[in-house]
């Protein structure tokens, strides 16, 4: 079990700033930072504009690698932090916990900066519109090559707001019509088939697909869950083929914790072998749900015993006593990347046999360079050299019970309504795609917790910590849950989760449904009024929230004959239709609606 202590990081004179009452974990890891943070809110936002000051935004999350990377180097250094102080108002935001402002922010940011961003996002705002005049990821503190270090920039867009204001203003007017455009309809060409928009999908991901080691792309590699779950569902085997062997690479892959089960966010190189070690809720749910489903057109053992693994890991690591599932474990520990992960060959030689240790040394390659920082992060290397199942998992338990003497990095406690929805889903999906009914009660658990923990008087919240909830949710909670739900009760119009299932569509329909475009926002009619509500088809780590919304619509107005469901779901089917129709592979929740819509009707 991972701790969930972690030593704050102290200042000189150990003094709070302003995130000393947050509950967010990822704001508490910064509350004793030499910077005099602020969390979201009027009391800073009004402050900047009282004192004409640009505001600096920094958004990231407690698993975050880069983000640490950042507060040791910036945030920490009192000289880096006093002009941090001096020329800006210092805003810290967890981006699990605000989704809308990490959205609008990454959005304006590939608008500004031409690229995407990531995290840690760091933003200079105007205060008066809360716009961004300029953005990044990770800035280092010295200058590397041509980006220069974090203090200089500081001071010349300190300089930049005050003396070039009439451009920021026309910035703004620009940044402020392309999102106008990008939030309207546009009234598509053409209706193809589904099957026109799945082939041109798939013809894309192909050429995408790398060959030799499987995934996409050709640098790191991520999981791309939406896309191995759309070629999965692929009635051409060949097309199976791409993510059926990217499973199989990645469960024997160092993207997969060889020794306790979990997958990491993503590997920094093309071969899955050295990942970023940040553990992801919203990863590992997927990942359930996408090895069942490989098992169940396969049955492949292998698929079963990840599927089986992670559910446990799921279980043993991230799950809250009274159901509900934490959000992520840190990719750092004793402030050193991956440090919980790593081996000497020398710590492993005494902790084994001579026996136990020959006969994994070629298997984990051992026999090997370091592949990581001089030490070994285990990966499986040469199958024909593998152990005995029973000697293997004897060796296994070894190795964890040395593992779990260190420290453990960070656990990040909050409960998202979100990342809950999907794994219902999945450990729901697993439970009858394996015909392991056992998955179902931790479904049905996490179901009650959000039912009792995160709806009160009939509104949804999206966070949970110290046994309160908070924020109102976002379209995601809704889409995620609902489809989570409608996957436990597998088809049952009787269940007794029905009537929330009813109220969840209300409630989702009311908040977010644009009347007259179709579609739905991803900020609530009573959420926090910011310059931008996005209104996004396109799916990223995990399907797009419009997208799921769509199915979940259908799946209810067909289960429940409610034709006012499916008559909403394909007016927003209608208002992404351009986007889909433009690039399908990267809007695969909403051709899975299209899809529906049609057999539907």
């Amino acid at each position: 079990m991972v701790e969930e202590h972690k030593p704050p990081h102290l200042n000189k004179n150990n003094l709070e700033n302003g995130l000393r009452n947050e509950s967010s974990p990822y704001l508490l890891q910064h509350k004793y930072n030499c910077v005099n943070w602020f969390p979201w809110g009027e009391e800073a936002i009004n402050l900047a504009c009282k004192q004409d000051k640009p505001i600096l935004l920094s958004i990231g999350y407690s698993a975050c690698h880069w983000c640490h990377v950042m507060m040791h180097e910036s945030f920490e250094d009192e000289d880096v932090a006093a002009t941090m102080n001096r020329l800006f108002i210092n805003i810290k935001v967890d981006k699990e916990e605000r989704p809308d402002l990490d959205k609008i922010y990454q959005i304006t940011h590939q608008l500004l900066m031409g690229r995407a961003g990531g995290w840690p996002l760091t933003m200079f705002l105007a205060p008066s519109s809360l716009i961004p005049y300029y953005g990044g990821t990770y800035f280092p503190k010295d200058a590397v090559a041509d980006v220069p270090g974090f203090q200089t920039l500081l001071h010349k867009l300190n300089e930049v707001y005050y003396h070039e204001k009439d451009k920021i203003m026309q910035q703004e007017l620009h940044i402020k019509a392309i999102l106008q455009v990008i939030s309207q309809p546009r009234t598509p060409n053409e209706l193809p088939l589904a099957s026109e928009l799945r082939h041109d999908a798939e013809l894309v991901l192909q050429s995408e697909f790398d060959p030799e080691n499987s995934g996409f792309g050709s640098n790191a590699k991520f999981p791309n869950c939406p896309s191995l779950d759309f070629l999965l569902d692929s009635p051409d085997s060949l097309i199976r083929h791409m993510p059926l062997t990217t499973l199989k690479h990645m469960a024997e892959s160092g993207i997969y914790d060889q020794l306790s089960g979990g997958f990491f966010r993503y590997t920094v190189d093309p071969k899955w072998q050295i990942p970023h070690f940040e553990k992801m809720l919203y990863d590992n749910a997927q990942l359930i749900g996408l090895y069942a489903k490989a098992y169940n057109l396969t049955q492949n053992d292998l698929y079963k015993k990840i599927a089986a693994e992670t559910v446990r890991w799921l279980q043993t690591n991230l799950r809250d006593p009274s159901g509900g599932f934490y959000t992520s474990i840190d990719a750092d520990s004793d402030a050193h990347e991956g440090l919980y992960y790593l081996w000497d060959v020398a710590e492993i030689k005494n902790i084994l046999t001579k026996d136990e240790f020959n006969s994994i040394q070629k298997y984990y390659g051992l026999d090997h360079k370091p592949n990581f920082e001089n030490r070994w992060h285990i990966i499986i290397n040469d199958h024909a050299t593998a152990p005995n199942k029973d000697e293997l998992a004897n060796i296994k338990q070894k190795l964890l019970l040395q593992r779990n003497l260190r420290t453990a990095p960070f656990l990040d406690q909050k409960i998202l309504t979100g990342w809950n929805g999907l794994a219902i889903y999945n450990l729901s999906l697993a439970a009858q795609l394996l015909n392991m009914p056992e998955f179902l009660n931790l479904a049905k658990e996490s179901i009650d917790f959000v039912r009792t923990k995160l709806f009160h008087d009939m509104q949804l919240f999206a966070t949970y910590q110290n046994g309160s909830c908070k924020i109102n949710a976002f379209l995601d909670d809704y889409a995620f849950l609902l489809q989570g739900i409608l996957q436990f009760i597998n088809q049952d119009p009787q269940h007794e989760y029905i009537q929330f299932c009813r109220t969840l569509a209300d409630n989702l329909i009311e908040n977010f449904y644009d009347i007259d475009n179709g579609g739905f926002y991803f900020i609530p009619r009573n959420g926090e009024k910011l310059f931008f509500n996005p209104k996004t088809f396109t799916d990223d780590a995990t399907a797009s929230g419009n997208g799921i919304a769509c199915i979940v619509l259908l799946q209810l107005g067909k289960l429940l004959d409610e034709q006012h469901y499916i008559d909403i779901a394909s007016k927003s089917i209608y208002a992404g239709q351009s986007f889909l129709n433009d690039a399908p592979e990267v809007h695969l929740a909403m051709l899975q609606a299209y899809h529906m819509l049609h057999a539907v009707q």
